[in-house]
């Protein structure tokens, strides 16, 4: 959320402000001194000095709240069940573009479409038979790679 323009402005006056009443008097500054030295209203000092903190993030190691132990990296998100679920999908189809072209589209039609082996055989020109040593061929070589691409480095 960004301050009004005359917000900001006497912000970055206040600040410096502050500072120096701080070196001068050795204490943190009331509102009325630090209103005195900018020529501004109270109100206007507190309204942008309430601004200058909109524009600080909050420390995520910071505890949420001063009476609670939990900081705010831990109230915020959530563990993804589904972030491994995303990593096997790229993973698969990577490997999936390795096959040859014939053999990526007879696996399509087989685990995203769902067909059965008899109806890709028609709708590819081959017989039953072949779409099944293809579907087992393409499948051992997933399963290589896979392995390949788990293996310890």
């Amino acid at each position: 959320m960004r301050p009004p323009r005359r917000v900001h402005d006497l912000y970055l006056v206040v600040q410096p402000a502050i500072d120096e009443l701080v070196q001068e008097q050795r204490r943190s500054p009331t509102i009325l001194e630090i209103a005195d030295r900018v020529g501004a209203t109270e109100d206007e000092v507190l309204e942008a000095m309430e601004a200058g903190g909109l524009r600080r993030s909050a420390s995520l190691d910071g505890p949420v709240a001063p009476d609670q132990g939990q900081s705010l990296a831990n109230s915020i998100g959530d563990e993804d069940d589904g972030l491994a679920d995303v990593d096997r999908q790229l993973t698969l189809e990577s490997l999936l573009r390795r096959l040859p072209r014939h053999e990526q589209e007879v696996a399509r039609l087989r685990f995203v479409e769902g067909l059965t082996q008899l109806e890709i055989a028609r709708r590819v020109g081959r017989s039953q038979m072949q779409v099944s040593r293809l579907l087992a061929r393409s499948l051992d070589r997933l399963r290589t790679w896979v392995t390949e691409t788990q293996a310890p480095v």
